[in-house]
């Protein structure tokens, strides 16, 4: 198994660890439809398909030595929430969101999980 491929596994244990935590200590309810504002479920699983795409990449370039190109991975996240129109409040609004409707950020994670999947095997 090739070194990009033990960081990205090892890494997508840890994410979905946490992020079942999160799930599981919040346990809220699930709703319909998403308040203006919050990115809708395949926004949201596109953003964040390439958000972990641009942490593995940033993981594997700097040897997990982030702060060497803090100027490069803020311009790749300013770019990526241009590309969503996303503000840092607007994002923080779309998490808050989804982390109180735990079974649609739920089926955005696996969804996440099995695109990044799919295109590791590809």
């Amino acid at each position: 198994m090739s070194s990009k491929m033990c960081i990205f596994a090892m890494m997508k244990k840890t994410v979905t660890f946490i992020i079942l935590l999160t799930l599981t200590a919040l346990n809220m309810s699930c709703g319909d439809r998403v308040p203006r504002g919050v990115l809708d479920e395949e926004t949201m699983v596109d953003f964040l398909v390439e958000a972990y795409q641009l942490e593995g990449f940033y993981a594997v370039e700097s040897g997990y030595k982030y702060k060497s190109m803090k100027p490069q991975i803020v311009a790749s996240y300013d770019s990526l929430f241009g590309k969503y129109g996303l503000t840092p409040e607007s994002f923080d609004k779309t998490v808050e969101y989804y982390l109180k409707h735990a079974e649609q950020y739920e089926a955005i994670h696996q969804r996440v999980v099995d695109t990044l999947d799919a295109r590791m095997n590809q």
